[in-house]
């Protein structure tokens, strides 16, 4: 793409870039500063990208010295851009462990943030944010969406200026004294033994490839809690169905993990694994397959959805999770043994999940120990 630019172009943009008296202002030439620095299109340059006239005071020999000042300019703004620290960022939690869904949820949260920086006229530069910007943004997201949502960008951000001090990049943390919005109480729905046997019907007997995969993968997640990611994650190799057991890589938190599977769950992986011997691409080493590979999360999703859709029943992945949780508690397991096997690493999220079944389970272990009864 060639620029027509000519000098006085070049000298009218790095004066407003760079700004007089030391001060950035805004760029008549590609509008506010913010889209300037994102999207700038003179950072990789060369001679002859210029349309200039002969007569220009650059002349064609000189263009070097215009693409080198605008490019001076581009990367002195570049410092401190919410942008590029995103990107920084990014590198520093793919070394840390963190998963990717991880990496997204939080890159999105800095990313949200610089669109409604950039929109409402504020500054993009992490060294010139407050507190106040960001309750700004934290108000904008409980105007349009839930708070359960805005708690999850503000842990996003949080973890991000937390390592922004922690780099030097900023002084202090501009959300130390903020607080997480509230999400918003609701009962989780646990699937009755009904309604699994109805979504199990759909699939259990059938004899093709996509009935013998979802009755396995389907009874996986209601015998074992997992979480979707960590199921669509699954290799081949990590079912071991000789001690009935399936490997959990890299679960939420880096931590790897082993799941027990009950004999019903056993027999399904195994009349899934003989079909899938039979698949194009039955070399993958991820276990889900669909038409053209790896399923992934969506397609685990998708899954699920179908077969719920079928059985008459609202259903998602997560449903499984709540259920597991809740029947484990009701068949008197112990919750140190539920969190070690659901992969959690505090008590909150049992009460989280197994809330809004509690009644039920309290009613039930009253039943037993009924003192009437005894007389």
């Amino acid at each position: 793409m060639k620029w027509n630019l000519d000098y006085a172009h070049v000298a009218q943009l790095v004066e407003h870039v760079l700004g007089k008296n030391g001060v950035t202002g805004s760029s008549p030439v590609v509008g506010s500063t913010c889209v300037w620095r994102k999207h700038s299109p003179f950072i990789n340059l060369k001679p002859g990208h210029f349309s200039a006239p002969r007569n220009d005071y650059w002349g064609r020999g000189n263009q070097k010295g215009a693409i080198e000042m605008v490019q001076v300019a581009t990367r002195a703004l570049a410092v401190g851009d919410i942008a590029a620290m995103a990107r920084s960022w990014q590198g520093d939690l793919r070394a840390a462990g963190k998963s990717g869904a991880t990496r997204a949820t939080y890159l999105k949260a800095v990313e949200l943030l610089a669109e409604f920086l950039d929109h409402e006229g504020m500054p993009s530069n992490v060294a010139e944010l407050t507190g106040e910007h960001v309750r700004e943004f934290m108000a904008h997201l409980l105007e349009v969406g839930k708070a359960s949502s805005a708690g999850t960008r503000f842990r996003g951000l949080q973890a991000f200026f937390i390592w922004l001090v922690a780099e030097g990049e900023i002084a202090a943390n501009p959300m130390k004294r903020m607080k997480s919005p509230k999400p918003e109480q609701h009962d989780a729905h646990v699937l009755t033994h009904a309604e699994i046997k109805a979504i199990l019907a759909t699939c259990d007997d059938g004899t093709d490839f996509e009935s013998r995969r979802d009755a396995a993968l389907i009874r996986l997640m209601i015998d074992c809690g997992a979480r979707r990611a960590e199921v669509a994650d699954l290799l081949a190799e990590d079912v071991d169905l000789e001690h009935g057991e399936v490997f959990i890589r890299q679960g939420k938190g880096a931590k790897d993990r082993y799941v027990s599977i009950g004999d019903k769950t056993a027999r399904a992986l195994r009349r899934y694994l003989r079909k899938r011997e039979g698949h194009p691409r039955h070399k993958d080493a991820a276990l889900w397959l669909g038409h053209r590979g790896a399923m992934g999360v969506s397609g685990v999703a998708y899954a699920v959805r179908r077969r719920g859709q079928q059985a008459g029943v609202e259903v998602h992945p997560h449903s499984f999770r709540h259920s597991f949780a809740h029947n484990w508690l009701a068949d008197g397991g112990g919750e140190t043994s539920l969190m070690r096997i659901a992969g959690w690493r505090s008590g909150e999220m049992i009460k989280r999940y197994a809330a809004s079944t509690a009644t039920e389970r309290a009613i039930a272990e009253h039943k037993k120990v009924s003192l009437s009864d005894k007389f």
